[in-house]
């Protein structure tokens, strides 16, 4: 019997919501059957308040920015086809709610997917667990996260987890801040212990292998780190991680990529963080990071964000090590070269953080917003300042001894 590709559209989206797929899951995958494939697919979760008693992690917000500009203007992600979800919105129910909707629901086998979660990590049951939005009695299992994994249609997909599940009393090491909750969470919500069952039940996941790639920012039994003070909030593992991706070409494979990486971090840790690649498919480690390769053939260490006027503009400096960064003064000139062959400079005005605003050295230049931009001048403080973490272990007689020595000192704080 002959169909017609109408008739063939509707009844797949008829056999969907069988599934009790949400409506508005329905359309988009409508959608996709008409585009050409791989699709490539996000959630980013990015957690940074938690209510009362959890210090805030600031850094997570940051963590979801840079990923998802590397995903678009570096890999080529579209904007539709990346979800975000961040403070408050990142509930249990919410992330495994948008993982089934956004990511199982819609990937095919061939297709790019990448799930990314910033937030503190506990222990609960026996289980590594993330806390989310709706606190720690609500912890999503991280088990579940990599059962749903199993249920992708593609084997091409990565997780990205920037925490760590070691409870720690101290919420900072130094200047940089833990992500791990404090103590051990003795009662999980009992319908994320069901969870696993029910997803077992909807997916025949038999014999199925559980391939894909699995980054942790920490080994098991150690932490992961939050970048603050002088540095901007983000996290460690992931500013590193999205900064190496930035810079390098042409894409290198996993197995080159993560030696460098778990290297560069370790160093901005003092060998506190190391980063973890747990994957049980060794075909992986000869693939891309995220499993395809840069739009662009050149790295940079800047795009362009915001257009303020025809010669203002905002750029984040989302490719620079994070040593530069630190101390990344006004006046820098950044470029770029037009079709033309012509270079286009940019000049630095103020800084903060990863946020930049520049000018135009060029009165007839112009530029779009996802513009690519590498160094051509460094411009640094002539005096560069040390910040020294104190311990928090310290007495209270110890921390006014240090501070006042410390004050002494000329460009040095505690």
């Amino acid at each position: 019997m002959n169909i017609t590709r109408r008739e063939l559209i509707q009844q797949t989206g008829w056999g969907l919501l069988t599934l009790a797929i949400s409506q508005g899951t329905l359309n988009r995958h409508l959608a996709a059957l008409a585009t050409p494939n791989p699709r490539k697919l996000a959630l980013l979760v990015g957690i940074d308040q938690y209510g009362a008693n959890i210090p805030p992690l600031p850094g997570c917000l940051t963590d979801v920015e840079l990923q998802k500009d590397l995903l678009r203007y570096r890999f080529g992600f579209q904007d539709a086809d990346i979800v975000t979800l961040t403070g408050q919105q990142a509930s249990r129910e919410a992330i495994e709610a948008a993982f089934l909707e956004h990511l199982i629901a819609q990937a095919r086998l061939g297709d790019v997917v990448i799930f990314h979660f910033s937030g503190y990590g506990s222990l609960g049951a026996g289980k590594e667990v993330f806390i989310t939005a709706d606190g720690a009695e609500n912890a999503l299992i991280k088990e579940n996260i990599l059962l749903m994994a199993r249920c992708l249609a593609t084997d091409k997909f990565s997780l990205i987890f920037d925490s760590s599940h070691l409870p720690q009393p101290q919420p900072y090491l130094g200047n940089l801040r833990i992500r791990s909750y404090s103590r051990t969470i003795t009662d999980p919500n009992p319908a994320e212990l069901t969870f696993a069952a029910d997803i077992k039940t909807r997916f025949n996941l038999k014999n199925k292998p559980s391939n894909g790639v699995i980054l942790a920012a920490a080994k098991p039994g150690e932490i992961a780190l939050e970048l603050s003070g002088n540095s901007p909030n983000a996290g460690l593992f992931t500013y590193d991680l999205t900064q190496y991706l930035w810079q390098v070409s042409p894409s290198p494979t996993i197995a080159i990529a993560f030696p460098h990486l778990r290297n560069l971090v370790a160093s901005h840790s003092s060998q506190q963080q190391q980063p973890a690649i747990l994957t049980s498919n060794q075909k992986n480690n000869s693939a891309p990071p995220y499993h395809t390769t840069s739009e662009t053939s050149r790295g940079g260490a800047a795009i362009v964000t915001n257009l303020i006027d025809e010669r203002t503009l905002e750029v984040n400096l989302v490719g620079l090590p994070l040593e530069i960064l630190e101390n990344y003064g006004i006046n820098s000139c950044l470029s770029f070269i037009e079709a033309t062959g012509e270079e286009i400079s940019l000049q630095i005005l103020s800084r903060q953080g990863l946020k930049a605003k520049a000018q135009l050295l060029s009165p007839a230049a112009s530029l779009e917003i996802g513009q690519i931009l590498q160094e051509k001048l460094r411009v640094f403080p002539s005096q560069i300042g040390l910040i020294v973490g104190l311990d928090s272990n310290l007495t209270r007689i110890e921390r006014v001894d240090a501070t006042s020595t410390f004050a002494s000192l000329p460009d040095v704080a505690a």
